[in-house]
């Protein structure tokens, strides 16, 4: 149950970036917040008390799911604008009937 929150927090992260900023800020934003939502996930759960080894493990959990949903993410909106049509042309409903 303690893993949820680094890669919930991975996600939002990840689908937040690529409407945000560049690809070369992009990612030393997701090195950044990851390793911030590391501590806080570490402490959140108590691991930090053991060793401070479990902060490079969420942080890990963190910038994997990140990364993840950054590349999802980006296919998605790359698809959505593919099938948009050009400001030129028109809508045409599909055809229907014999072929």
């Amino acid at each position: 149950m303690n893993e949820i929150f680094p890669v919930l927090a991975g996600t939002l992260i990840g689908v937040v970036i690529p409407y945000l900023t560049t690809l070369r800020r992009g990612i030393a934003l997701l090195v950044v917040l990851s390793m911030v939502f590391g501590v806080v996930a570490s402490s959140i759960s108590g691991e930090l008390r053991e060793s401070w080894v479990y902060i490079l493990v969420d942080s890990a959990q963190v910038a994997v799911a990140g990364g993840l949903m950054w590349v999802l993410a980006a296919r998605w909106r790359n698809r959505a604008a593919s099938k948009r049509p050009s400001s030129g042309d028109s809508w045409q409903p599909p055809r229907s009937g014999p072929s």
